[in-house]
């Protein structure tokens, strides 16, 4: 009987080791890193982020993975040229941690960029779903210089909206609007 609790403790403790890695796994693809300059690392990317969180849906258009989360790198420029929106599933951006060793690192930046023809998009996030954004900074003021009027709108109802530790720098008028009906806004660790 002794032979049996031991081989039965053996048995929960693979188990647990497997479920475990295959956990860890699981986290890790749930993490989708955005590049913020090109191959060579000699050119900034325009719309690496719109086009990666376009792009990350299957044939039919429904998302690859609904628990994704967009990874920024640290002191990278992410700049948006389309609007950005999330229809009824949960857009989650995390900047990475600027390296405190290293006095020029900084928090990824997302910046609103016109396009080649000059014109802009209204708006550079729409959220009709949950979106959180953590560890990033936001600019209000386009490329260009120019201040467009709550670039980040929240469209959605009864929707979950996240800013934690994000800078909102270089706003003129009204940095971001809440639309939907009975919205949770959550700031936090923010300036």
């Amino acid at each position: 009987m002794k032979d049996f609790y031991k081989y039965l403790q053996a048995l929960l403790v693979i188990c647990l080791m497997t479920g475990m890695s295959t956990l860890s796994a699981q986290t890790q693809s749930d993490t989708l890193v955005v590049d913020w300059l090109n191959e060579a690392g000699t050119e900034v990317l325009q719309n690496s982020l719109f086009e990666t969180i376009i792009a990350d849906t299957n044939d039919t258009g429904d998302r690859l993975n609904h628990n994704r989360v967009y990874k920024l790198q640290a002191s990278g420029f992410y700049y948006v040229t389309e609007r950005i929106t999330n229809e009824g599933w949960h857009l989650n951006i995390v900047g990475e941690e600027p390296d405190p060793n290293n006095s020029d690192s900084f928090a990824p930046v997302i910046q609103l960029n016109h396009r080649e023809d000059n014109s802009r998009p209204g708006k550079l996030i729409s959220a009709e779903g949950d979106l959180t954004i953590k560890n990033v900074t936001l600019l209000g003021m386009s490329t260009a210089g120019d201040y467009p009027y709550e670039l980040y709108e929240m469209q959605g109802s009864n929707i979950r909206i996240t800013f934690d530790n994000v800078t909102f720098e270089k706003a003129q008028w009204g940095f971001f609007g809440v639309y939907g009906a009975d919205t949770d806004l959550f700031v936090t660790n923010s300036r």
